[in-house]
């Protein structure tokens, strides 16, 4: 149902637009993008893109497709450290380290479509303590946000998942919600590119 409305509405604002493709460099119009950002984002959770590696489908790598996807780019789009050429690759902690950077605490009027909510559990194996969510602001009605993340699991329950963040906000999993009290909860991340 979400998905439909989205894609619905989404059609008909990314036919009308050019394609483009995107230097790596800071961009200044981002609103193509991020419609195309919802767009890869809602597809991934229907079907998966057979062009999404399945070795690289957990979240990090939703992240690093959809923004690939979205900005119609062969170029790798990711640092790996200050000063150094990009990487097609990067997990999920190279990602909040070096590529996205911290613009909240917690979720407020700043939060921008394609920001990652960002958590990160100690005692975990250095694989599984980082976790990313995408949000996306809804086209339709100002301050309702989706969220969008895969799981992370690697047999058949692994897969994208949507909810709306009010939903995210009330879910028993404690260790996900978006909240300051959540002692996982790092925080909301800008893609530096977009970040001003």
């Amino acid at each position: 149902m979400i998905k439909e409305a989205l894609l619905g509405m989404l059609s008909v604002l990314v036919i009308s637009c050019q394609t483009k493709t995107v230097s790596t460099e800071k961009i200044e119009d981002q609103s193509f993008y991020k419609i195309n950002i919802i767009r890869v984002a809602l597809e991934q959770s229907e079907k998966p893109s057979p062009y999404w590696e399945p070795q690289q489908r957990d979240c990090a790598g939703f992240v690093r497709f959809v923004y690939k996807s979205a900005l119609n780019t062969k170029a790798p789009l990711w640092t790996p450290w200050e000063g150094s050429e990009r990487i097609p690759y990067a997990n999920a902690e190279l990602l909040v380290s070096k590529s996205f950077s911290k613009v909240s605490d917690g979720i407020d009027d700043s939060m921008k479509t394609g920001d990652l909510l960002v958590f990160r559990r100690e005692g975990q194996k250095k694989e599984d303590q980082w976790h990313l969510m995408m949000v996306m602001e809804s086209p339709w009605e100002q301050n309702k946000w989706l969220v969008t993340y895969h799981n992370g699991a690697r047999d058949e329950s692994g897969g994208v998942k949507k909810l709306w963040m009010r939903d995210l906000i009330e879910t028993e999993q404690s260790d996900w919600k978006p909240i300051k009290a959540n002692k996982n909860f790092v925080g909301v991340y800008r893609w530096n590119a977009w970040v001003k």
